[in-house]
């Protein structure tokens, strides 16, 4: 009877033994999968943030060019309201006849040098 009862006992540790067992090796797996997608994930984390660095990079130059067009337009247009403004002073002064296109002319002329300060 009590070698029944040793084997009744040691069948029932035996089960829960195999249980443990198998939920151990489950957690396992589990822990193991979980591991895998954090390291898949801080792949792509490091994938996207060097594709923002870039894009980035990518639109502070295409913004830095687009200025220096719009100064290098801007730049051109100065030159040549500048040198007409020099083509207008000179046939003034070359057809200025009279008190009153003299008057002109100055005003003129102090304009043109405060458009350039």
């Amino acid at each position: 009877m009590e070698r029944e009862q040793i084997l009744a006992v040691l069948n029932e540790k035996t089960k829960e033994n195999t249980q443990l067992q198998a939920e151990h090796q489950k957690m396992k797996d589990i822990l193991a999968a979980r591991e895998a997608a954090l390291i898949q994930l801080q792949e792509e984390n490091k994938k996207l943030s060097t594709k923002f660095e870039n894009s980035d990079q990518d639109m502070f130059r295409e913004t830095l060019e687009n200025l220096s067009h719009i100064i290098r337009e801007k730049d051109i247009e100065i030159d040549a309201l500048s040198q007409k403004s020099q083509t207008f002073l000179e046939v003034l002064r070359t057809s200025g006849t009279g008190h009153e296109v003299g008057g002109e002319f100055e005003e003129l002329l102090q304009e043109q040098a405060e458009l350039k300060q």
